[in-house]
């Protein structure tokens, strides 16, 4: 079972936080007693290359699955490189959290490239979700910043936010 700490502001009560304080303990943390569930996005741009979609896709699921959080995320053959790249892609998305929105607490945008920015905020814009969100970019390799290999996930990242 994952767990994570919650700042004293955070009023997302749905899934029933259990706060851990003890009368008159000053802490400032709350912790979850459930398995947190995560709605993961990939974000790509058309013309890149799209075999690190792919890969940053596996590495993502299989490290937030051995941190014991549940992953909800369309099948990689729902879209192209299994990632928003257009607004239909968002649209499915969107759709797809909608349909899960009582699960998910909250959303990892992940960047193996720099990502269509406009496509992944209307993933999340349409979802609906009011839920918290990291963005994540894959850094780029400076002996890889080549046509094949180039992400330049990091200005996607900022464009995203």
């Amino acid at each position: 079972m994952g767990t994570i700490a919650l700042s004293p502001f955070h009023r997302h009560h749905r899934h029933g936080i259990i706060c851990n304080r003890n009368p008159g303990e000053h802490s400032m943390a709350r912790t979850i007693k459930r398995q947190v569930t995560l709605g993961l996005v990939i974000g790509s741009r058309a013309f890149f290359n799209g075999a690190p979609c792919q890969a940053s896709r596996e590495e993502t699921v299989a490290h937030l699955e051995r941190l014991g959080i549940r992953v909800i995320t369309l099948p990689f053959d729902a879209t192209v490189n299994g990632a928003v790249q257009s607004i239909d892609d968002a649209k499915l998305y969107a759709t797809y959290f909608r349909r899960h929105r009582d699960d998910i607490d909250g959303l990892v945008i992940c960047l193996p490239n720099f990502g269509d920015e406009k496509g992944v905020a209307d993933a999340l814009r349409l979802s609906g979700l009011n839920v918290p969100v990291l963005v994540q970019g894959y850094p780029d390799g400076l002996d890889e910043l080549h046509v094949q290999r180039r992400r330049d996930a990091f200005c996607g990242k900022i464009s995203v936010c």
